[in-house]
């Protein structure tokens, strides 16, 4: 190869390089300014949360609130319904007792109420056999006195 021959390939590669350089600058133009459309509507974004950002921090603020007051409701509601089993409980256990208590009372009022009615009744045996016994003895006296008298 000579010298004019390396020399002609030297321009030759170098105008293909110089339309290689300008072709990418054209389609790179288009894509810097699609990149910077697309920063813009990422600082309109950026800034778009910024100015959301209080408003977020106040409504988790909220939420954190209504979740506290309501575990403390609840925490509260649970006591309240620990409380009234255990009164509950202790009612149903003082019911048991005066029954307990009423149905002992009950059997000594019956034990009594028999013992009485079978001491009346044996006390009204031994009237009527008494009293028999009288009329009969009386039976015999006034057999006796008109005999004698």
């Amino acid at each position: 190869m000579n010298l004019q021959t390396l020399q002609a390939v030297a321009v030759v590669l170098s105008i293909v390089l110089y339309v290689a350089v300008i072709a990418l600058v054209l389609y790179a133009i288009p894509a810097f300014k699609q990149l910077r459309l697309w920063l813009k509507g990422s600082e309109e974004l950026h800034q778009l949360v910024q100015d959301l950002r209080p408003t977020m921090t106040n409504a988790a603020e909220n939420i954190n609130y209504l979740s506290a007051a309501f575990r403390s409701d609840a925490d509260e509601v649970g006591q309240t319904v620990r409380k009234a089993t255990e009164t509950a409980n202790s009612i149903i256990d003082s019911a048991r007792d005066r029954s307990a208590e009423i149905n002992g009372f009950l059997e000594v009022v019956q034990e009594e109420a028999e013992s009485t009615f079978l001491n009346t009744a044996s006390l009204l045996r031994g009237v009527r056999a008494t009293r028999s016994r009288r009329i009969v003895e009386d039976a015999d006296d006034s057999g006796k006195r008109q005999r004698l008298g």
